[in-house]
């Protein structure tokens, strides 16, 4: 099999620069950290009407989506897996991992900077474009050029934790099976999606997505929204575990965490040893 890239996906953070001025605090830099979620989180949450659920909050909440996890997982020393190209254990009981997710948990759970699940919280521009929150991360902004908001929406590096900062990109490739009939043909496409025509159309017309063509890159780079930010520090991380069995499970026990009604280390002890199997080939 044989393949090139053609676009990048940085998974960034974003941050509503509006609701910062009118809460007071300073704006995120790259010695930010989750710690400071915490803490900014408290004046950048806003009962405005005052019925106890806030119509702002400090950060987006992700909560079962486990796409999402990984980043906070690793800034605090954990992972989901002991390894991503062969992994054969679910690693989320080790101590990185559990501190790292128990911190995301009580985000909502304890601090109420994040809103716990609710419909349509997932969204991460949707709710900055809405001002509903004055930060989220884990989405796919638009990468070359700042977003049409009614808000001042900038970029940001993700948070630092114990263990540094994760940020997550994936390479998109187009491949060539060698079993393929028409490889020839099939390299042509590869070769005009590489290529400078389409890498500017990417540019200008695909939002979310970064050319992998440098040239490109710093032809449609706009200073206003430093996109270097998420590039300088971008990991991608592949993983090939059956997300599309274990995803499920997680999501599925993981809910009641964000309701009080389960702890954390008994949902991680419960599902191990069905997500070891799986990875096991059980």
């Amino acid at each position: 099999m044989y393949g090139i890239g053609f676009y990048v996906t940085p998974r960034a953070w974003v941050y509503n620069a509006d609701l910062f001025q009118e809460a007071g605090v300073p704006f995120p830099d790259l010695e930010f950290t989750w710690d400071d979620i915490v803490s900014y989180g408290t004046k950048l949450t806003v009962d405005r009407t005052g019925d106890g659920v806030p119509e702002v909050y400090a950060v987006n909440n992700y909560g079962i989506a486990t796409w999402t996890w990984e980043p906070i997982l690793v800034s605090f020393g954990g992972s989901m897996f002991n390894d991503y190209l062969r992994p054969t254990e679910f690693t989320m009981n080790q101590p990185g991992a559990m501190r790292g997710m128990q911190f995301y948990v009580d985000l909502s759970v304890v601090h109420g900077v994040a809103p716990r699940l609710a419909p349509g919280q997932g969204q991460n521009l949707l709710n900055i474009a809405a001002g509903n929150v004055a930060m989220a991360g884990e989405g796919a902004p638009p990468t070359l050029k700042p977003p049409k908001y009614d808000y001042d929406i900038r970029i940001m590096a993700s948070p630092l934790g114990p263990n540094g900062r994760y940020i997550r990109a994936a390479l998109e490739v187009l491949w060539i099976p060698s079993v393929s009939q028409n490889k020839e043909e099939a390299w042509k496409l590869i070769e005009f999606m590489a290529g400078p025509v389409a890498q500017r159309i990417l540019a200008e017309e695909y939002e979310g997505a970064l050319p992998v063509s440098i040239d490109t890159i710093i032809e449609y780079m706009n200073p206003e929204w430093p996109i270097h930010l998420i590039l300088e520090e971008s990991t991608t991380m592949t993983s090939s575990a059956p997300m599309a069995q274990i995803g499920p499970i997680l999501e599925r026990e993981i809910g009641p965490v964000y309701w009080g009604t389960a702890s954390l280390d008994s949902v991680i002890m419960k599902v191990k040893p069905a997500i070891d199997a799986i990875l096991q080939g059980q």
